[in-house]
C-alpha cells in the first residue's frame, strides 16, 4: 500500500491528507483494524516529511488536539 500510495501522490502531505480521511472513515465506520493500517501507514509517511511540514503539523495537532491540562 505505502508503495502504491508514493506512486499516486507527489507530496507527502498530499498522500497524509488522503490517509487521514480514510482512517476517520474507518473509525466511524467501527473497523479498528482498518484505522490501526492507516494510522501505521501515516506514521510511515510523517517520517518522510520534511522539517518544516512537520512544524506545520505539530502546531496543527496543539490546536486539534490540546493538552489534557489546559481543560483541566
Amino acid at each position: 500500500m505505502a508503495a502504491q500510495l508514493h506512486e499516486r501522490y507527489d507530496s507527502s502531505l498530499q498522500a497524509i491528507t488522503t490517509i487521514g480521511q480514510c482512517m476517520t472513515k474507518a473509525l466511524f465506520a467501527g473497523k479498528s483494524d482498518s484505522v490501526l493500517f492507516w494510522a501505521m501507514v501515516h506514521a510511515h509517511y510523517r517520517a518522510l516529511l520534511p522539517s518544516e511540514a512537520k512544524s506545520h503539523i505539530a502546531r496543527l495537532s496543539e490546536i486539534v488536539l490540546p493538552a489534557a491540562t489546559e481543560h483541566d
